[in-house]
């Protein structure tokens, strides 16, 4: 837990409406200073995660803070300060106006600094601020170094008032009992974990978010590209159905009048056989009038050896 300091000063978190001046007239903690922001876009894009992670799962407004680039001035009625580029206070009533952050008004002091090494800063963030954020009582300080994706995290001893490094988890990580959640490297930036599960910026969210969207509408295209190949596949078996019907129907119709045809054929043969029976009945029955009407023992006119007075035959 961070050291929390009193000062003789007015009650804590009361706004200032006035800001105080030097003997010149000029303010004396102004929030324009020349050391509140790291140098370079990546930097300063691992202190907006910090900044935009810590607001979105640890800060409540109303009774807590979280800056980036904010000046906390540690000695009133004098210009000395610290810009970390991000730090955490709880028990402070997070002010979205705010130009710097005057210990003596608050009586609070941060909890958890964070410092994204840049260009120059090495020294000043590794030795000065260290001396000053542990003369300060801040319980945590942890540095990144982002071209090396190197992490380190000082804690505070409540025994001598001195940091001491701190060994990472078997996944590289510190557990931050300020913030409740652990800090860690995640692929070349600095990144912050809850339950194991790391906590993306909103810009990775809303692509992730619009990565799902995107893989459901293709599922979804796949689902009715299925569905219609469906509906097309049991169309062609249908259709093949019917048309195995009207081929069976077709066949059908080919062996009844095959049927037909057969019947019709031996009715003609039949009807043929009765007309050749008929005809040889007739022909016999011809045959046997013939004879009958043939005189017995007579031959016909010219016959040799007929009888002359033998009426001629009619």
């Amino acid at each position: 837990m961070g050291t929390t300091r009193s000062h003789a000063a007015p009650a804590p978190n009361r706004r200032r409406d006035r800001y105080e001046c030097d003997e010149h007239g000029r303010e004396l903690y102004p929030g324009d200073v020349e050391d509140a922001m790291p140098e370079g876009n990546w930097p300063r894009w691992q202190a907006n995660y910090l900044f935009d992670t810590l607001h979105r799962f640890v800060v409540i407004p109303e009774h807590d803070s979280a800056y980036a680039n904010l000046p906390i001035y540690h000695e009133r009625g004098t210009s000395k300060h610290v810009s970390p580029d991000v730090f955490f206070a709880p028990g402070v009533p997070y002010e979205v106006r705010r130009r710097s952050y005057c210990l003596w008004e608050s009586g609070i002091t941060p909890q958890v600094v964070f410092e994204i090494l840049s260009r120059g800063s090495e020294v000043k963030d590794r030795v000065a601020n260290r001396r000053l954020y542990e003369a300060l009582g801040i319980a945590e300080y942890y540095w990144f170094e982002p071209d090396t994706c190197r992490l380190e995290a000082l804690e505070l001893d409540p025994a001598t008032g001195l940091y001491r490094e701190r060994t990472a988890d078997a996944e590289g990580r510190f557990f931050s009992a300020g913030l409740s959640l652990h800090v860690g490297v995640e692929r070349d930036r600095i990144g912050l974990y809850r339950g194991g599960r790391y906590l993306p910026p909103p810009a990775e969210l809303l692509a992730e978010a619009q990565a799902l969207r995107a893989a459901a509408e293709e599922a979804r295209a796949d689902a009715e590209e299925a569905r219609a190949e469906a509906e097309r596949a049991r169309a062609l078996e249908a259709a093949a159905r019917a048309e195995a019907e009207r081929a069976r129907a077709l066949e059908a119709a080919a062996r009844a009048e095959a049927e037909r045809s057969r019947d019709l054929e031996a009715a003609a043969r039949a009807e043929a056989e009765r007309a050749r029976a008929a005809a040889e009945v007739e022909l016999r029955s011809l045959r046997e009038e013939l004879e009958r009407l043939r005189p017995s023992g007579r031959g016909t006119p010219g016959d040799a050896g007929a009888d002359p007075s033998s009426p001629p035959f009619r």
